[in-house]
């Protein structure tokens, strides 16, 4: 009767072994399945990040919630009038004044007629 109990002891004992190799097992896989997919949505994200306007991009949350309650679709609209309002207002103005063109300045030392006149004493 008691070699019945420590068999069965024995028994219960190589279950509970092979079980927990198993739920160790079962539980990287999860672990690396989770890694993976994680590394997988934070790829698609950035590359959905990548596909809204600069404007909208380089808001910070606060103002993208502020601006446009959280909406991507609003905030691109709101990004879109901003900057036709900017580019009419930019049509209303008048144009850069053009910088005339610089003269030559005469070199250190001398005045702007020096080379002239040295270049008339050598045909003399």
């Amino acid at each position: 009767f008691r070699g019945h109990h420590a068999a069965a002891a024995a028994c219960d004992e190589s279950f509970l072994e092979e079980l927990e190799i198993e739920y160790n097992d079962k539980v990287a896989q999860m672990r690396a399945l989770t890694q993976r997919l994680g590394l997988k949505y934070e790829s698609e994200a950035r590359m959905e990040l990548l596909k809204l306007p600069l404007a909208v991009r380089s808001m910070t949350v606060g103002e993208f919630c502020d601006e446009c309650g959280g909406d991507v679709e609003q905030a691109i609209q709101h990004v879109a009038k901003r900057s036709k309002a900017s580019s009419s207002a930019a049509e209303l103005m008048p144009p850069p004044m053009m910088q005339p063109p610089r003269l030559a300045r005469p070199k250190a030392g001398g005045d702007a007629d020096a080379g002239a006149r040295r270049a008339s004493s050598r045909r003399a």
